[in-house]
């Protein structure tokens, strides 16, 4: 994922069940970067396919008029893990 994508994975993360609002994403996760709102359709579809190929789906939900939610009981923390 590029860095992008992984800054909006971690925002999400870290506010789940709470909608951030496309200009919030665009304005976090692309700092001193002017970009379209395609920008972030192209990253949160990397993202979905990333997550649907652990076969992890509907970690992002799309709040229509909101913008981007995690729910925080769709992780799946008991089956994929991260070690450092």
């Amino acid at each position: 994922m590029s860095r992008s994508e992984c800054l909006i994975v971690r925002l999400l993360a870290s506010t789940p069940n709470q909608a951030v609002s496309r200009e919030i994403l665009l304005e976090k996760c692309w700092t001193g970067k002017v970009v379209t709102s395609s920008s972030l359709n192209v990253a949160i579809k990397h993202i979905r396919s990333a997550f649907s190929s652990l076969g992890a789906e509907d970690i992002i939900v799309t709040e229509p008029k909101k913008g981007l939610f995690t729910e925080d009981t769709k992780w799946p923390t008991e089956r994929y893990s991260v070690t450092s």
